[in-house]
């Protein structure tokens, strides 16, 4: 081989190395840590949690949890007096302003393995401050979702003012499909001649 060709391999060996470490290295970071947080395990807090939230998520009422990378998810089952517990102590909490999101029905929802569903009354995820989020409209420090299943009475329930309320959407989303339906019919209530 000649000197040129020889030089040639040397850095084309050099670059075909670096761009398998720098693959290896992009395909690490792009794997996501996870684990679960079964109901009576007892959590300590992880050091980019606000102050009381530890207390909050490790009440009796959690039947399930689980983290993915930054994000924490807990799932929680109980009445409306419980689930008012629930809202004042999160409403205690120094965090920017937590956000409640309200539907109908019944809250499921697979576990990590995505083996066994579950239900469940009420769901809080966290996000520390200062993680990048794509849609930061969207998503606060801490969201809760109550569904107003059997357990949960809207009449009932209290929410601190310090916690934005927000429509899950889903009747909305009704009331707009039924309007999109019935465009053009006469109402079925009035009489045609």
């Amino acid at each position: 081989m000649e000197h040129g060709q020889t030089g040639n391999l040397v850095k084309w060996t050099v670059l075909a190395a670096f761009s398998a470490a720098l693959a290896a290295t992009a395909a690490g970071s792009a794997c996501a840590l996870a684990s679960e947080h079964p109901a009576g395990q007892t959590l300590n807090a992880a050091s980019n949690w606000p102050d009381g939230l530890m207390e909050l998520v490790n009440c009796k009422e959690r039947v399930y949890g689980y983290f993915v990378n930054f994000w924490d998810y807990f799932y929680f089952e109980g009445d409306t007096a419980s689930l008012n517990a629930f809202l004042q102590k999160l409403g205690d909490i120094r965090h920017p302003q937590p956000v409640v999101t309200i539907h109908p029905g019944t809250g499921m929802a697979h576990k990590l393995a995505r083996e066994e569903t579950f239900q469940y009354d009420w769901s809080l995820s966290t996000l520390p401050e200062g993680t990048p989020v794509a849609d930061r409209k969207t998503q606060t420090g801490l969201s809760l979702d109550v569904w107003l299943g059997d357990g949960i009475s809207l009449d009932d329930l209290k929410v601190p003012l310090s916690i934005e309320v927000r429509s899950g959407g889903e009747i909305e989303q009704f009331v707009k499909e039924h309007k999109a339906r019935n465009e053009g019919k006469p109402d079925a209530a009035q009489p045609t001649d």
